[in-house]
């Protein structure tokens, strides 16, 4: 029930985004006293319903240490308890996968202003936790391309995987195979781990492992 009342709350806050939008955008056409009033009516909807989980996203990506410059590094949010039950949960990941402590206080700090969180709401922020993919590989691939620069192509393709997906998204096998085949030249990839797509939980992101793909001895020349 909670989590049908916080999606029905989310879903007010969106209309009344739109609303404010059109209101905007017809104000030629719509008489001075009424569009006060609804501009006074759709205020007060959106004081009553407090921040969408746009603007919570927004905060969180846009949060700083106390210097205002520095980014706290949340590129990633996930949502246990979406806002509207009066409490929020909300999971955060960077780039690599989890933050380090410093930047989670910086985001929780960040977020804790009252001018960025609505006052019926109580954010919860949790860091998410590394579900690491380690890939066990053998690659075939012509002699030409066995240098360093074209298995980097390899390690940049799982980065760029691995950067690309939600917290508690599952990792797609083919995908990984996808990444692989960044590099040139190759003729046959052989994983032994991981044999099957990757679970991955609703407080958790995937990180990829790259020390086996990057390593020389994993590629032989054909």
């Amino acid at each position: 029930r909670a989590k049908r009342h916080a999606e029905s709350v989310h879903a007010l806050r969106v209309e009344a985004r739109r609303t404010g939008a059109a209101l905007t955008a017809f104000a030629a056409s719509i008489p001075e006293a009424s569009a006060a009033d609804a501009v006074k009516l759709l205020r007060e909807v959106r004081k009553a319903a407090g921040a969408t989980r746009e603007a919570y996203e927004y905060h969180l990506r846009s949060a700083t240490f106390v210097d205002g410059v520095t980014s706290a590094g949340v590129t990633r949010v996930g949502w246990i308890t979406p806002p509207g039950d009066g409490t929020l949960e909300a999971v955060v990941a960077g780039d690599d996968g989890p933050l380090t402590s410093d930047q989670l206080d910086a985001a929780r700090d960040y977020i804790a202003e009252e001018a960025r969180h609505a006052l019926t709401d109580t954010p919860v922020i949790t860091n998410a936790t590394a579900v690491t993919i380690t890939p066990a590989v053998a690659i075939s691939v012509r002699a030409a391309y066995n240098v360093s620069a074209n298995r980097q192509r390899a390690v940049d393709g799982l980065g760029a995987l691995a950067k690309g997906l939600a917290i508690g998204q599952l990792v797609d096998l083919g995908a990984i195979y996808a990444g692989l085949y960044a590099a040139q030249g190759i003729t046959n990839v052989t994983l032994s781990s991981p044999t099957g797509d990757t679970a991955v939980g609703a407080r958790q992101v995937a990180v990829i492992d790259t020390t086996n793909v990057a390593n020389a001895a994993s590629w032989t020349s054909v």
